[in-house]
Parts: structure tokens; sequence; C-alpha cells
């Protein structure tokens, strides 16, 4: 999960600064990047908030695997 959020953060960041640069040449950016600019964001922080509180979640088998042989 924590690569999909990071991936998905990653192209919000390309389109905002799309809607910056397009924003730059004529005044106003334009209103379709704005929009999905801010669904991308809600997304991002969504997918964000999933993968910091799935973080307990993480299974190491190499520890479970070593407590199994000491006991």
């Amino acid at each position: 999960m924590a690569e999909i959020a990071f991936w998905a953060m990653l192209m919000n960041g390309v389109i905002a600064l799309g809607t910056l640069s397009s924003g730059r040449k004529t005044g106003t950016p334009a209103q379709a990047l704005v929009w999905l600019s801010l669904s991308g964001l809600l997304l991002v922080t969504v997918l964000m908030a999933r993968t910091g509180g799935s973080g307990g979640e993480i299974r190491h088998t190499e520890f479970h695997l070593q407590q199994s042989e000491h006991d």
C-alpha cells in the first residue's frame, strides 16, 4: 500500500506542477487541472492515511521463525 501511495503522490505532484505552469502562461490555471489536482490531493490523503494506519500490520516472518525455534 505504501508504494501505491508514494506513486500516487508523485503523479499528483506532476499534475499540480502542470496546473501551476498553465496558470503562469494565462494568468489563471485551467479549471479542469485545478479540480484534477484537488481530487488527486484527496486520493493521496486517503491512501497515506491507510498506509499510516496499517503500519502496525507489517509482518516480519524472520522474527516469527526465530521465536518458534527458541520455544
